[in-house]
C-alpha cells in the first residue's frame, strides 16, 4: 500500500517519524499526479498560504480529493473510491471487503 500526498518530502518524513504507518508516503508537491488523475480541486483563497507552505511553493491552489484505488498486477484499476468531501473517507472495513472481493474473482 502506498499514499500520495501534496506535501513536500520533508513534511512526509515528519509524518513517518511519528510512528510506523504501515505504508509508504510519496510526495506530489507540484500536483502533477493530482492533475493527471483528475482528482484536484481549487482551494479557497484563505487556504492558499497553507498549500503554498506545505508544497514549499510548488503549488498554491490545488488539493486532491481523497481517493483510494486497488490495482491488479497488470496495472488495471479494480476498485476506486473518490469523494470531494474530504471529511467522508472510505472505511477500512469497506476497503478490506473490496480487496477480498477482488481476490475472489477468477
Amino acid at each position: 500500500m502506498v499514499a500520495v500526498s501534496p506535501d513536500v518530502p520533508e513534511r512526509l518524513r515528519e509524518s513517518q517519524d511519528k510512528g510506523d504507518l504501515g505504508y509508504r508516503l510519496f510526495s506530489d508537491a507540484s500536483g502533477k499526479l493530482i492533475r493527471a488523475m483528475g482528482l484536484g480541486y481549487k482551494v479557497p483563497e484563505n487556504y492558499r498560504g497553507i498549500i503554498r507552505k506545505a508544497s514549499d511553493g510548488q503549488n498554491e491552489d490545488l488539493l486532491p480529493a481523497p481517493a483510494v484505488f486497488l490495482v491488479d498486477g497488470q496495472a488495471k484499476i479494480t476498485f476506486s473510491y473518490m469523494n470531494p468531501d474530504f471529511k467522508q473517507r472510505l472505511s477500512g472495513e469497506a476497503l478490506v471487503q473490496a480487496a477480498k472481493a477482488f481476490r475472489g474473482r477468477p
